[in-house]
Formats: C-alpha cells, sequence, structure tokens
C-alpha cells in the first residue's frame, strides 16, 4: 500500500506526495478583488423589474466585449439570466478584463441594491471575486 502524504506549501497550496512522486493542488477557493458600483444602470431596460430580483449575495456573471465601441476593455455584467445589468465601471475595468482575457474565472456577488426616489436610477453594489480551480 503506498503511503500519501498531505501538506502545505508556502503558498497555501497542498502537496500531495505518493511514493516519491508529487502533484500540486492549489486550494479552490474564492479571492476577493474589488468592490464596485454596476455603471449605466440607467441605460438598461426593465433596470428596476431586474433589480428587484437582486438580493445580497446573488452571483453574477462577467462578460467581456472586446468589440465594444466605446471601451474596448468594457465588461459587462448580467445577471443569472443573461440580462444585462450594466457595466464594470472603466475606471476599474482594466485588470479584470487582462484576467478575463488570460482565461480567469471572474464573478460578481450582489452586496447591495438601491431604488432612487427620484428617477428610474438604481445602484447596485457588487464585489468581484476570481477562483483559480
Amino acid at each position: 500500500m503506498a503511503e500519501e502524504l498531505i501538506k502545505l506549501d508556502q503558498w497555501g497550496s497542498i502537496a500531495k506526495l505518493n511514493n516519491g512522486g508529487g502533484i500540486i493542488m492549489p486550494f479552490v477557493q474564492e479571492l476577493f478583488l474589488l468592490e464596485c458600483e454596476i455603471a449605466g444602470t440607467g441605460f438598461v431596460k426593465n433596470i428596476e423589474e431586474k433589480a428587484k430580483a437582486l438580493t445580497a449575495e446573488t452571483v453574477v456573471s462577467l462578460v467581456r466585449e472586446a468589440d465594444n465601441k466605446y471601451d474596448k476593455l468594457a465588461i459587462r455584467i448580467d445577471d443569472a439570466d443573461g440580462r444585462k445589468l450594466g457595466y464594470i465601471p472603466r475606471k476599474k475595468n482594466e485588470v479584470l478584463a487582462r484576467l478575463l482575457d488570460g482565461g480567469k474565472l471572474l464573478y460578481g456577488k450582489v452586496a447591495a441594491v438601491e431604488f432612487s426616489d427620484y428617477s428610474n436610477w438604481v445602484d447596485i453594489t457588487v464585489k468581484i471575486y476570481m477562483k483559480e480551480v
């Protein structure tokens, strides 16, 4: 019977050693990257209806729009049904766009939803995470 040893290395990875050979398996965990308000919600059709369906911790998708004519680093945010909610603000999208372009798994979780009393504007705050698998 082969003896197995599981230990943590200096990066928090699990090193599984079996008969002198080794396989390094990283922990699968969420890595918090940033928090921001979704930009452009005022231009999204039926945003109030879509926002009412969002609760804290609702997972949202990040979709790269490299062909966006206004911003080559644009990242659209969609709800679970694939409906557009808005975008990552331009001032915060460069690193996220590069990570997405590099094949990294990024997603968001709704942190807060606030409705304006004076207009159809909705403030949706999301936390962006990366997950290594």
